[in-house]
């Protein structure tokens, strides 16, 4: 997003051609807005998958299938991310064709997550206080948000066809509106339950939690006052004697 205004300001682009696609393909731009793109991409699509993983494994099974539909969405993202990427925007053909198509389907992914969300998996979980208040808050804001946003960018696409300088703004403006709903679903909408996640359901390669060594311990000092604690061997005991 940063750069965008250096790219104005540059002289890199010029009105019409002002479009996050036309950033993509501008010289010494695009490698570095590619790549941070497909970077918050991937990481958006880990923290959604990761916590409707979460929130499937506490609801109830009325709203598993919902959850399931999510996360295909969800899924569907990244592939499609990739059609805009690998093919820039330009002349009318192929790669045209496919980056049009690559937008649409990310699009399309986005909000019909958002929507299975608000309709489908929220109000099933209203009641049961499976995900925190401001989380739920910003998840529900930010679907009806982007709902409602790719249907007025389906009318200003419409219209940016018919007059490419004159719509060029608005299609600008709804393209940022795009990112910054989904960045902040992702990130707000998940803030409390990541930190939920990191105390009760810790990663692999997480720290040992202090119950975990209470438990450990007391495991030891059983097993000690039980007679069962493993004593060294005799071969042990002989290689140590005679290291001395």
């Amino acid at each position: 997003m940063a750069c965008l205004p250096v790219a104005m300001l540059r002289g890199d682009l010029h009105h019409p051609d002002i479009l996050l696609s036309d950033l993509m393909k501008a010289p010494g731009y695009r490698e570095v807005v590619c790549f941070a793109l497909l970077i918050g991409c991937a990481a958006n699509i880990y923290l959604m998958i990761e916590a409707l993983r979460y929130l499937r494994g506490r609801a109830s099974w009325e709203v598993a299938w919902s959850i399931d539909v999510a996360v295909c969405l969800q899924v569907c993202i990244f592939p499609a991310f990739l059609l805009v990427v690998f093919f820039p925007f330009g002349e009318v053909g192929l790669h045209w064709f496919l980056h049009c198509v690559g937008c649409l389907l990310t699009f399309v992914a986005i909000a019909g997550a958002g929507f299975v969300y608000v309709f489908f998996i929220a109000p099933k979980l209203s009641k049961s206080h499976i995900v925190p208040k401001e989380d739920a808050w910003y998840r529900r804001w930010c679907g009806i948000s982007v709902c409602s946003l790719v249907v007025v960018a389906a009318g200003v696409r419409s219209l940016h066809f018919a007059d490419n300088a004159g719509w060029a703004w608005s299609l600008l403006a709804v393209e940022i509106g795009f990112c910054a709903l989904w960045n902040l679903a992702s990130v707000l909408g998940n803030w409390q339950t990541l930190g939920e996640m990191d105390r009760t359901d810790p990663v692999a390669f997480a720290a040992c939690s202090s119950g975990e060594e209470m438990n450990r311990s007391h495991r030891k000092e059983k097993n000690r006052s039980h007679g069962k604690e493993k004593k060294p061997s005799n071969r042990n005991n002989a290689f140590f004697w005679s290291l001395q």
